[in-house]
């Protein structure tokens, strides 16, 4: 990330290059799906309903993104 940082600010994509940190730390989307789906079945849910939860989780991120985009 160091090496790359100067020419990242170069190149005006310094925020895509911390984006990279921020998923390597907190894990993919991928990950985070996955962790919804194995979380809801711990909790006795059935497959359908963990399946539930990971496109509500889905939907909720995707907003908050939308908003954060728009301004909020």
């Amino acid at each position: 990330m160091e090496i790359l940082t100067p020419e990242a600010e170069e190149l005006g994509c310094l925020p895509q290059l911390n984006r990279v940190r921020q998923i390597v730390m907190d894990g993919t989307s991928a990950e985070h799906q996955l962790w919804a789906f194995r979380r809801a079945l711990n909790n006795e849910a059935t497959q359908r309903e963990a399946l539930v939860e990971v496109v509500d989780m889905l939907v909720s991120n995707t907003a908050a993104n939308l908003s954060q985009g728009a301004g909020g």
